[in-house]
């Protein structure tokens, strides 16, 4: 069962459980999955614009990812297919979210550009989000 200590998770879990779980036995699996696939989309893509409208410490990028993987961890448990995919580009944002430092994201994208979402200027948009680091060493980043 999944720890729901968070306000928000426990919402979006209750619509999800209200609103979607009741057409499972409903509709036909082929449509159910489609209908659900299509409700993951809207929620990775709505969830990727709210997070770059925020600003972040090195704790609050901690706290988006463990609830990012939180919500990531039900949506699997209610799925019968492999969901990561579309949280690909979220991953990679709440892991730059929560580095330490700048000298940790060569080494970090450089584990994940070439399967990456992410354009170099994305993750350098995702970094200026971080309130503790210095906006011109962000610029200087590169990865060459």
């Amino acid at each position: 069962m999944l720890e729901l200590e968070d306000v928000w998770l426990q919402e979006v879990v209750k619509v999800v459980n209200e609103v979607l779980l009741p057409f499972k036995s409903e509709l036909h699996s082929t449509v159910y999955n489609g209908v659900l696939k299509l409700c993951i989309i809207e929620i990775t893509e709505y969830l990727e614009k709210l997070s770059l409208l925020c600003s972040y410490n090195q704790l609050g990028g901690l706290l988006f990812d463990k609830r990012l993987r939180t919500l990531l961890t039900f949506l699997t448990s209610i799925t019968s297919w492999s969901i990561r995919d579309k949280f690909a580009r979220l991953t990679q944002i709440a892991l730059l979210l929560s580095i330490e430092n700048l000298s940790e994201v060569k080494e970090y994208t450089s584990s994940f550009m070439k399967k990456s979402s992410l354009s170099h200027s994305e993750i350098k948009q995702c970094l200026k989000l971080r309130t503790d680091f210095n906006g011109d060493d962000i610029i200087k980043l590169s990865w060459e």
